[in-house]
């Protein structure tokens, strides 16, 4: 699924690496999302039902720009979660200033790396 879900991607946008801003992606996140919370501000506070399909509707399309998003700065949706946890236990941690500090430091292409460093401080922090 996820090689045909890029492959409709790559159809749909012209898919640049690194260097560059993934304005498109960004504008496509944000308003898919906004779309997203339409359906559920009018269920709170214009009583209508929430419509399940349409809400997973949105949500795919916001996971498509995030997707987009993700091919243009050269990682995956694994690598994605990868940063979040790591961020999260970070928080969890008292080390929120160091995660985003070494986050500055990233350069495209030196994930695996990045991971490494940050794992390390946090193990020797803890």
């Amino acid at each position: 699924m996820r090689r045909r879900f890029e492959e409709l991607m790559r159809q749909h946008h012209e898919l640049i690496h690194c260097g560059m801003v993934p304005t498109e992606a960004a504008m496509g996140i944000a308003s898919e999302a906004g779309e997203y919370l339409q359906l559920v501000r009018k269920w709170k506070y214009e009583d209508e039902v929430y419509n399940e399909g349409a809400g997973l509707s949105e949500l795919g399309d916001v996971l498509h720009y995030l997707m987009l998003a993700c091919y243009q700065h050269g990682i995956t949706l694994e690598d994605l979660m990868h940063v979040n946890y790591l961020k999260m236990k970070a928080k969890e941690m008292e080390l929120g200033e160091v995660f985003d500090a070494m986050m500055e430091q990233y350069h495209f292409g030196f994930l695996d790396e990045l991971f490494e460093n940050i794992e390390a401080a946090l193990e020797v922090e803890s």
